[in-house]
């Protein structure tokens, strides 16, 4: 399945948006999804302060979210180190510990 994400962008690299920022994300390889640094049992540690644990990588359908940005009277504004990528990714449901 193709779907689309934003990364953060420094010297043509891909590094993740919020939880483990410093980690490059190598293109054209398949990642395995993995759980930042624990705040808590309930929440990782990220650039925003602790946020909730939802393990994976987050995605959408659309190249498109409204609430990553600056939103101004024009409308929302991305930072300018930030790209979104075009991803393949196997839907996993990890209710039913079963790929989808």
């Amino acid at each position: 399945m193709i779907t689309y994400k934003l990364f953060r962008i420094r010297e043509g690299r891909l590094y993740p948006l919020f939880v483990e920022t410093k980690r490059e994300l190598r293109v054209g390889k398949w990642l395995k999804a993995r759980v930042g640094e624990l705040a808590d049992e309930n929440h990782v540690r990220s650039t925003l302060g602790a946020i909730a644990l939802r393990p994976g990588y987050h995605s959408t359908s659309v190249p498109f979210v409204d609430w990553i940005g600056r939103k101004t009277e024009n409308g929302l504004v991305q930072r300018r180190d930030t790209v979104w990528c075009s991803i393949g990714s196997e839907l996993f449901n990890y209710r039913t510990e079963r790929y989808v």
